[in-house]
């Protein structure tokens, strides 16, 4: 276990944010194998010291699947926010256009970010100039988030940027699961068919394919806007609590 933990440390995946945002949702990828991996006989343990390896390979291969689907969650939220970051909730709700929030709560953020960030919003608000406007909120929201991940709020900024970062990062995972899920019911009818696997393993896995296709492409994204918007909300409440 030490060994183990040394190599994730190494790897760049010993913080909470590294394990339960971007591993976890790498691992759970794998799960819609579980019908075919029973099917096939043996247990799960054994199955782990055959896919896993020695400490050193499990954990490279920890790290390879941790950056895949961060890269993955990366590319769900270029396209659920193609102006990204720009349009990103926690910009928008800074953006002087926005019709969601009211003029006077605006100023009081405002007046806020000028007193954290040292950055004048207002002053690029009146001078018009919509690209200044845009990378002085991207600046003051770099800023605030640096100030939430290093002070007395980091335990509340990083639960919510952790569950944010899970959801993100699962949904981006969407096509290795959902081809998972497709090779593992084919797997435990090929197991039935020749290797006189249970009847019951192919049946659950011909199950699987159409739930997960529904939850991944009817329920995830709208899923992950939902706690990118929690997100904002408590970002923009550790903000009024500076």
């Amino acid at each position: 276990m030490d060994n183990m933990k040394n190599w994730l440390s190494v790897m760049k995946l010993s913080s909470e944010y590294d394990r339960r945002a971007r591993l976890a949702p790498a691992l759970a990828s794998f799960l819609p194998f579980l019908p075919l991996i029973l099917a096939l006989g043996g247990n799960l343990q054994e199955w782990g010291l055959v896919l896993g390896g020695t400490t050193g390979a499990c954990a490279l291969g920890a790290f390879v699947l941790a950056n895949f689907a961060s890269a993955m969650g990366n590319r769900l939220q270029e396209q659920l926010w193609p102006d990204w970051p720009f349009d990103a909730p926690t910009h928008v709700r800074l953006m002087p256009d926005n019709p969601d929030t009211s003029p006077q709560q605006r100023a009081l953020w405002y007046t806020k970010v000028e007193q954290v960030t040292g950055l004048d919003l207002q002053t690029e608000v009146d001078r018009g100039d919509r690209a200044a406007i845009r990378a002085t909120i991207n600046d003051a929201v770099e800023r605030l988030r640096n100030r939430f991940r290093h002070g007395d709020s980091q335990a509340r900024h990083d639960e919510e940027s952790i569950r944010y970062g899970s959801a993100r990062n699962f949904a981006g995972m969407r096509p290795l699961w959902l081809s998972v899920s497709v090779l593992s019911c084919a797997g435990t009818w090929a197991a039935y068919r020749w290797a006189d696997s249970n009847l019951v393993w192919p049946i659950v896995a011909s199950l699987l394919p159409v739930p997960l296709f529904v939850i991944a492409y009817r329920v995830l994204p709208r899923f992950v806007r939902i706690r990118a918007r929690y997100y904002c909300e408590v970002f923009f409440q550790l903000l009024e609590a500076e």
